[in-house]
């Protein structure tokens, strides 16, 4: 199993969902885990909810698409803890489903600056500190809708088609600080999705159908541990890789 003991990670957009259940995880592996999240409130009860709980975690506020919020969020870290182990770049706007001739250029401005751009932003902030400490491991969020074109999620699609390459430049130009770049595209329950299944249960039995193995992952159970591994020591020989942590939603049919 997975020991993460000793190590400082960030994991943004964790304030709720996917990003809660890996952030739990990972403290629950040992980590000390920063959330850094959009909404103040959300990051607090995050932080006090698993702090409950024994965990050694932390809650900042923070807007990815703003450049000063990282910076922030990465000096406080750095000041608290005086290392930064490991990212994940989970934070993600999702805009409205359209047609691709109906996209308009905010939606898909805005899931790029949230996604793609607070990617960046987040690598680019740590990658000083990883390098003058040896080293580090960031685990982008990509998906494999990236892969399939699925309709009518242009923006969306977009935003994490970008998270795939850029994933794999970073880990070319960054090997040599021993600093990896990995990425990995989740098929997870969320409240929202749990909401729409409540009203809409045959179409969520449909979508449920579209994973192989035939169910939709929980975060903290089925995603979370995948994460741990790209975080931990055992991957330490493994950079530029794009994972599907899907059930095998990317093999089956749409």
């Amino acid at each position: 199993m997975t020991d993460l003991s000793g190590k400082v990670i960030i994991v943004t957009g964790a304030g709720q969902g996917l990003g809660l259940g890996v952030a739990t995880y990972l403290a629950e592996k040992g980590a000390t885990t920063v959330i850094a999240e959009f909404n103040a409130d959300t990051a607090a009860a995050a932080q006090s909810e698993l702090t409950g709980q024994g965990l050694d975690v932390l809650g900042f506020e923070c807007d990815v698409t703003k450049r000063p919020d990282v910076d922030r969020v990465v000096a406080e870290a750095i000041e608290r803890y005086g290392r930064i182990d490991g990212v994940v770049n989970n934070a993600q706007w999702t805009s409205p489903g359209v047609p691709f001739i109906e996209q308009d250029e905010d939606s898909l401005r805005h899931s790029m600056e949230s996604g793609a751009f607070g990617t960046v932003r987040f690598m680019q902030a740590v990658y000083p500190h990883m390098k003058r400490q040896g080293g580090g491991s960031i685990v982008n969020v990509t998906s494999a809708t990236a892969l399939q074109g699925i309709f009518p999620r242009a923006a969306y699609v977009a935003s994490k088609g970008a998270v795939m390459s850029l994933t794999r430049i970073a880990a070319r130009e960054w090997g040599p600080d021993n600093i990896r770049v990995n990425a990995y595209g989740p098929y997870a329950m969320t409240a929202a999705l749990e909401m729409w299944a409540n009203t809409q249960p045959e179409a969520f039995e449909a979508l449920k159908k579209q994973s192989a193995l035939g169910y939709i992952g929980d975060a903290a159970k089925d995603i979370a541990p995948a994460v741990a591994f790209l975080l931990g020591d055992e991957s330490h020989y493994m950079t530029g890789q794009v994972f599907m942590v899907d059930g095998g939603q990317y093999v089956s049919p749409v």
